[in-house]
């Protein structure tokens, strides 16, 4: 049996402040019917972002500052 998730998830617009101050702009996660909020709240200590440029952040959530979420 595996146990990777298979709950639907749909991309939000974000941005995300790191503990240096760099920006991140991109798409982040959430499962269909949640908020940004509650990606950031969930146990998982990380969470990836994509950018307009297809890059991909594994982000560490005790390194993020601020997130403006465009829910």
């Amino acid at each position: 049996m595996s146990s990777l998730s298979t709950t639907l998830r749909v991309a939000r617009a974000a941005e995300v402040m790191l503990v240096n101050g760099t920006w991140l702009s991109g798409q982040v996660f959430v499962e269909e019917g949640s908020r940004t909020q509650d990606l950031l709240n969930d146990t998982r200590p990380f969470f990836p972002l994509v950018t307009e440029n297809d890059e991909v952040f594994l982000l560490n959530k005790s390194a993020v500052i601020q997130v403006r979420a465009h829910d």
